[in-house]
């Protein structure tokens, strides 16, 4: 894999936003946020440093931000697809805060 900071890929934009679905992504530090949930506030997620998920979607109505899937254990996943057949967590994270603390696989 090669992995790039996010700033360095992705620029902004709504269609740019949305292509990025299903694309592997890794935190560069420990990350402490939020779990997605579109009925309210979520639960506490953290992220481990070098923790590897993937791009799951721009929620509609949000587009200030985006949702991360991560395996919720040890298993480590191909693909998006293959992950949400499995345990995950997702996580919403703001562009600032993508932009900042993850890596995307190019």
């Amino acid at each position: 894999m090669a992995w790039k900071p996010v700033d360095q890929i992705f620029k902004g934009g709504t269609a740019e936003a949305q292509a990025l679905y299903g694309k592997p992504v890794k935190a560069m530090r420990s990350y402490q946020g939020v779990a997605y949930n579109p009925e309210g506030q979520g639960a506490d997620v953290a992220l481990l440093a070098g923790e590897e998920g993937f791009v799951a979607r721009v929620p509609p109505g949000q587009l200030s931000s985006v949702v991360l899937a991560f395996a919720d254990g040890t298993a480590r996943y191909s693909s998006i697809d293959a992950l949400m057949r499995g345990k995950f967590k997702t996580v919403l994270v703001n562009w600032i805060t993508f932009r900042e603390k993850f890596q995307i696989d190019v």
